[in-house]
């Protein structure tokens, strides 16, 4: 591969498609014309795979990084997967119901919920939406040979046990805290960056090469790692703090904005 090749990473919620999962069109064209110029454009996102909504895929991607690192795919290889274990998984699933905590169950085969909890709001949003574009939303949880790849979970700090909710979790996984109680728990070893770095490895790029676009405290390691960083306009604060660049808002063509400053397209 040309060793001036450049890598784009791409997060999505609040950086390709907002968080009423709508894509802006200055969006789509931007990726689009990055592509055709022969930028490798890649998703880089706290979703699993499978959860890539359909209109996102339509846009066209190089490969994926997803689950926080947990599942690596370049073209139709998969060059990495990691999943919690049958046993880790119902000890998490325990505590979490001991602590009372509201938790999304994540992997491949779909977005799972507890069914003995009823949902929250953004649950529920989330359950009907991708149910919508054709996700399973109704696994059972307590399957004997359930596994989850990684979780979204609210914790409640006055509820007794969630102390001890969180020390499993921090023993077992990596936490990325995302604001509000509410954390992104994925295999210990596993972030945005080291999936980054196995891409690159890969497609045997430098890391000067990489561009990466987010906007949520998931997304702090992979602008941190790249050799440019961009943070969405609508992005948290701690993400402008440490980004290169400051574009606008996803709804004021901020992706293309930005990829037009660096003379991607």
């Amino acid at each position: 591969m040309d060793s001036g090749t450049k890598v784009l990473f791409f997060d999505i919620d609040g950086t390709i498609m907002t968080f009423s999962y709508t894509i802006p069109e200055s969006t789509v064209c931007a990726i689009q014309r990055a592509r055709a110029d022969g930028n490798i454009c890649i998703i880089c996102s706290g979703r699993p795979v499978a959860h890539v909504d359909p209109q996102v895929r339509a846009i066209g991607f190089d490969g994926f990084v997803c689950s926080c690192g947990m599942h690596v795919v370049l073209g139709e290889k998969d060059l990495f997967h990691a999943s919690a274990t049958p046993e880790i998984t119902r000890k998490t699933i325990a505590l979490a119901r001991a602590s009372d905590s509201d938790v999304i169950y994540e992997n491949e085969d779909g977005m799972f919920f507890d069914r003995t909890r009823p949902l929250n709001d953004y649950m529920r949003t989330s359950r009907d939406h991708f149910g919508g574009v054709g996700l399973n939303v109704d696994g059972d949880i307590d399957a004997p040979d359930y596994a989850f790849d990684k979780i979204f979970c609210w914790t409640r700090p006055e509820n007794p046990n969630c102390g001890e909710f969180l020390d499993f979790l921090n023993e077992n996984f990596h936490v990325i805290g995302r604001g509000e109680e509410t954390f992104e728990v994925v295999a210990p070893g596993c972030s945005k960056r080291t999936g980054m770095e196995k891409m690159l490895c890969a497609l045997d790029l430098p890391w000067e090469n990489t561009y990466a676009f987010g906007d949520g405290l998931n997304d702090l390691d992979m602008l941190d790692f790249a050799g440019h960083s961009i943070a969405m306009g609508n992005g948290r604060s701690e993400v402008k703090e440490r980004a290169d660049y400051i574009t606008a808002d996803i709804e004021e063509d901020g992706l293309a904005l930005a990829m037009e400053h660096f003379d991607l397209i």
